[in-house]
Parts: structure tokens; sequence; C-alpha cells
């Protein structure tokens, strides 16, 4: 069994193809990264798993379903998970939203569960704490804990380093390198060089697919799927700066 599977799938809105002809496979407990330019539709194939658009053409299936019956073995961390930050409710409340159930209170396990996230993310010892308090790479990390409370088989992380100090990214990958095995993870990443030292495989995005398989595959296409010359910094891979492209 696949944990994604996508067939000819095609989605536009108002007339624009914003993926087109999307044929691929992700199998269980890969770490897969999907790289691309802003505006490709990174985030569109993201809501495509977890059930929130549904594709114009073409199939898709989540752990052998129809990804709104998937949803509860999904976790998901948005781009920019919006919150409230004055709001006042802690870290530990914050988690478990993530359990949701509608018409019910989250029970003894759920807590449990939410206390075994935070400790994942190393967070255990702000649970009492206003979240209002938090540093964006601390609140990242309670974001992330509250996508794997409900323990799930798959994991989608999308920019999940955007806009956050380079010791937040060292100690987000230490976990991501703990959950790997666990369940499938998808990261969307603008981070090409940190990110390719972590997964199994790359998918190269933009509108169609380029590329997807190893990372060595990844970088021989990747000039053409940014529509720019693009080399790579990390860890003595040359560099050139991108060219700007619409957000997505």
């Amino acid at each position: 069994m696949f944990a994604i599977e996508m067939e000819d799938l095609s989605y536009c809105i108002n007339g624009r193809e914003i993926l087109r002809n999307i044929n691929f496979r992700v199998p269980v407990g890969e770490l897969l990264a999907v790289i691309g330019p802003n505006g490709g539709g990174k985030t569109t194939l993201l809501k495509l798993v977890t059930g929130q658009i549904k594709p114009s053409r073409g199939r898709v299936r989540v752990l052998g379903m129809k990804p709104e019956e998937a949803r509860s073995r999904i976790g998901y961390l948005p781009q920019r998970s919006h919150f409230e930050t004055d709001f006042p409710i802690d870290v530990l409340q914050t988690v478990l939203i993530g359990t949701y159930r509608r018409f019910e209170a989250p029970t003894d396990d759920d807590r449990k569960k939410a206390l075994r996230a935070l400790e994942m993310v190393g967070m255990l010892e702000y649970r009492d704490r206003k979240i209002g308090e938090l540093s964006g790479g601390e609140l990242q990390r309670v974001f992330l804990a509250r996508a794997l409370v409900r323990e799930p088989d798959l994991l989608l992380l999308d920019e999940p380093t955007a806009s956050v100090d380079p010791a937040f990214r060292g100690s987000f990958y230490r976990i991501i390198d703990e959950l790997r095995g666990e369940m499938t993870i998808v990261i969307v990443s603008h981070d090409i060089g940190t990110v390719a030292r972590h997964v199994d495989s790359v998918a190269c995005l933009n509108h169609r697919l380029f590329v997807h398989g190893t990372v060595e595959e990844a970088l021989k296409c990747i000039d053409d799927a940014y529509g720019c010359p693009v080399e790579l910094l990390a860890h003595g891979i040359p560099h050139r700066v991108l060219e700007e492209h619409p957000d997505e």
C-alpha cells in the first residue's frame, strides 16, 4: 500500500491550471521533500491530500482511501498557522485542539497523547505557559506537537521552518529524524540544501511534476523546475540567489 497515490491529477481554479497531470506514489514510511517555486502548486498538492479541495480531474488516494476518509490518520502543519497569540490559552490546550472531535471534550487519553507529543518536540516543560509568551520557533514546535497528537500515519508539513531562527531549524530536523520510519512524512520546503540531507526522495513541482526521485535526480532538473538558475549553498554546494516568484 502507498501512503499517497495520484493518477492523472489536475486542479484548476477560475480557469487557471494550478496542477497538471500529476502522477506519483509515495511509499508508506518514506520521507519526501516537495520543492519548487512559489505559486507552483505545492500547498495545493497538500490540500488535495488532506481533502480540503478536490481535483478537477484525476484521482488521489491516501493510505488506500479517499482523502476525506483518511483525515483522522493525517497530521497537518499548514504553511502559516493562523493563531491569535493574545487569546488566553496555554500550550497544552493548544495541542489538545488537535484531538478535536465534534461535541466531545478531550479525554484523559487525549491529554496523555498531548503531553507525549509535547515531549517529542521538547516543549513539555512549557505545557502551562500561555502561547503569547512563546517565541516563533517555540510556537512552531507547539503546532508540530498539535499535528502529532493524533499519532498520525501521514504527517504533512508545509514550510515548517520558514521565518524561524537557525537554532529551531536544527532542532526541527532532529525531531524529524527521530520520527523517521514511524510514519510517512511529506515536507514542503524552500530550504533545499538542508532538507536534502534528511529525506529519502524529492518531488520537484512547478504546476507539473518535473521529477520524483532521489536527491541527485532532483538536482539535475531543478533549474528547469524553478524557471531560473538555482544552485545550493548548504554543506559545500554553491549557491545563487533565486529570482522572485509570485506568492502561491
